[in-house]
């Protein structure tokens, strides 16, 4: 019978807590371009970072579905830089 392990889900939840509540850095940026120029430099901000994110998902599907190949000496480069 498994059992619940109440002070690991305890501890899982802080972790999500604090993922949720802390800025990342796309938010730092944005809210830099905001105090740097205003408004309209935060929004354009916001969309190429929503691009950015949307293309990176749009080539790590290709990848997935081996529509896109990587050269396998770029890929463990790629692996080593993080």
């Amino acid at each position: 019978m498994n059992t619940i392990n109440v002070g690991l889900i305890g501890i899982y939840m802080v972790a999500v807590l604090s993922f949720l509540v802390t800025p990342g850095p796309v938010t730092l940026l944005v809210i830099r371009a905001g105090i740097a120029g205003g408004m309209n430099n935060a929004l354009r901000t916001i969309c190429g970072t929503n691009a950015a994110s949307l293309l990176l998902i749009f080539a790590s599907a290709l990848l997935i579905k081996g529509l896109l190949v990587v050269e396998p000496r770029v890929f463990s480069v790629m692996r080593l830089l993080g």
